[in-house]
């Protein structure tokens, strides 16, 4: 399994160092963001299928479950997303992978003044689609030209990230081995500190170094140590269906008078 797996990572990664170039040659800011959104799409399902290498000693279900989150827009969203923060526990994290979960959340000046669609899907389709867009103030189209006028982002975490992972040999064959044998009892709980998993990752690309006979650039090990965090395999990413009677509810106990 960890053979094949090694291909498609290598295959991924290819993909996703070819997206960002093209995007440096694009000048039309639409194009490159939908550039973007492919390439982090990709990025996340990277960071998914390197998982499957972190619970590869686990059960079969588990696996299974693991592989399928690499065709879920929302799945490869909150991989993407969970490299942008830096939580000081994996209780921490998992209050931010919560929030990513929602189908509909409140937010606003007051944190309660407008609804929104969960936000890893609005993001990505506004970018790629015009859509007819429904909400509790006026409907209205929703056009990737409002995108237009923002200047190009530079490169995500997630997409550094894998390009990191890929230059250290995490996904050669023996590097997922050598994944898969530090990772396999790690099972995070909400107590465990970002020091733990900082410190197994730095395990691992040691173990790495040695391995490959070669020393890495001290900005790839910076980036690995900082932004791959907790395996995510133990953890619900599914969406979370929020009542939106429920959240018109919390706004009319925010502002009784509307």
């Amino acid at each position: 399994m960890l053979e094949e797996l090694s291909d498609g990572l290598a295959l991924i990664a290819e993909h996703v160092a070819t997206l960002e170039a093209a995007i440096e040659k694009v000048d039309i800011r639409r194009a490159s963001a939908a550039i973007r959104v492919v390439s982090d799409d990709e990025a996340g399902k990277y960071l998914i299928l390197l998982d499957v290498a972190r619970c590869a000693r686990t059960t079969g279900e588990l696996k299974s479950r693991q592989l399928k989150r690499a065709y879920s827009h929302l799945a490869r969203g909150i991989y993407v997303g969970v490299t942008e923060i830096r939580p000081a526990s994996f209780g921490e994290l998992l209050g931010y992978v919560k929030r990513l979960r929602l189908s509909h959340y409140l937010d606003g000046p007051n944190d309660v003044d407008w609804i929104f669609r969960n936000e890893i899907e609005a993001r990505r389709e506004e970018q790629l689609y015009v859509d007819f867009v429904e909400s509790d103030e006026i409907d209205h189209w929703q056009s990737p030209q409002s995108w237009d006028d923002l200047m190009i982002d530079p490169p995500s975490d997630a997409a550094e990230l894998v390009a990191s992972l890929q230059r250290t040999g995490v996904s050669t064959p023996k590097g997922l081995e050598i994944v898969a044998d530090l990772w396999e009892s790690f099972v995070p709980d909400p107590e465990m500190r970002w020091s733990q998993t900082k410190a197994l990752s730095i395990e691992t690309l040691e173990r790495l170094s040695r391995v490959h006979e070669a020393e890495f650039a001290g900005a790839d090990l910076a980036r690995i140590a900082s932004t791959w965090t907790f395996p995510l395999c133990h953890v619900e990413l599914e969406k979370i269906f929020v009542d939106l009677d429920e959240l018109r509810r919390e706004q009319q106990n925010w502002y009784p008078d509307i």
